[in-house]
C-alpha cells in the first residue's frame, strides 16, 4: 500500500494530515509531503542510491527545510549526530 493512501486512511481525520504533494519516480528519488497542523514532512527515497530523508518545515516556510534530526536537536539541545538513526 502506499504512502498517501496510508496518510489519508490513518492520520487524515485524527490528525488532520493531509498529502500536498507526492512525487513517485520508478528510478531515481520519490517525495511526498504532508501536512500536519503548522508543520510539513517530506519523506524522500531515492531507490538508485537506496538512500532516505526526512525532513520538516513550518507551514509557508519558503522552502525552509531541515533534516529531521537537526531539527530536534535544535529544540532539545542534544547533538544532532546523537539522533541519527
Amino acid at each position: 500500500m502506499d504512502l498517501e493512501r496510508r496518510v489519508r486512511r490513518d492520520l487524515a481525520e485524527e490528525h488532520g494530515a493531509m498529502v500536498s504533494a507526492n512525487t513517485l519516480e520508478a528510478y531515481g528519488s520519490s517525495e511526498i509531503t504532508v501536512m500536519v497542523g503548522n508543520l510539513e514532512f517530506q519523506f524522500a527515497k531515492n531507490e538508485r542510491d537506496q538512500e532516505f530523508r526526512v525532513a520538516v518545515a513550518p507551514y509557508n516556510g519558503h522552502g525552509v527545510w531541515e533534516l529531521l534530526h537537526v531539527a530536534l536537536a535544535a529544540s532539545t539541545g542534544e547533538d544532532a549526530a546523537s539522533l541519527l538513526l
